[in-house]
């Protein structure tokens, strides 16, 4: 099995490029049996799709210090 490290470094790389279905396969298997990486899974894709809206329309997506102080929590 892949290391935690392994695992989020492939999730990142998914954002990015294509992944294997072996490399897909491993994370979802290991999500499954890792509370911190199924965690992270879930935090890197609120994050990604945040981001992706945002810079697809900055003039519309500004985020109030009300909105980054409750994103921050629900991320900590």
């Amino acid at each position: 099995m892949k290391s935690c490290q392994e695992i989020t470094e492939n999730i990142e790389k998914g954002y990015i490029k294509r992944l294997t279905t072996k490399e897909r396969l491993s994370i979802r298997m290991h999500v499954m049996i890792c509370p911190p990486c199924r965690q992270y899974f879930k935090d890197s894709a609120t994050i990604e799709k945040l981001l992706t809206r945002k810079f697809k329309h900055p003039e519309k997506y500004k985020f109030s210090i009300e909105e980054k102080e409750s994103l921050k929590n629900k991320l900590s």
